[in-house]
């Protein structure tokens, strides 16, 4: 494909195509349009992977980075799907009832599943 890698992530509905984004530069530019509010933390977390990968001789690190990410992407360009988790989040950090925390990890965990077969499954 022509263009720049938005052009061949991001059809022009702004939905990503998972299976097109294999780089680094392709991922920012899928989480520029779908989730701008997150390119400081996608860019600290690419720095971490980088780190532990030299460290670790290994690219595992920055094959479950990408992975993360990609998974983030799913999350955050389904209204419905972001909506959920981001009230899961919120119960975790502030409902002492353990019962309540424990239903809200199966939820976020859930929702981390289907993201990730999403992913897999193109």
């Amino acid at each position: 494909m022509a263009g720049n890698a938005q052009d061949s992530v991001v059809d022009t509905a702004g939905r990503v195509h998972f299976a097109q984004v294999t780089t680094v530069e392709e991922l920012q530019s899928a989480v520029a349009a779908v989730a701008p509010q997150r390119l400081a933390e996608l860019a600290a977390d690419e720095h971490r992977a980088v780190s532990k990968s030299l460290k670790e001789s290994s690219i595992g690190p920055l094959q479950a980075f990408m992975l993360h990410w990609r998974m983030i992407l799913v999350i955050e360009q389904d209204p419905e799907l972001s909506r959920r988790y981001r009230a899961y989040e919120h119960t975790m950090r502030f409902n002492d009832d353990e019962a309540t925390r424990r239903t809200a990890v199966l939820g976020m965990a859930q929702i981390v599943r289907t993201a990730g077969d999403q992913v897999r499954n193109g």
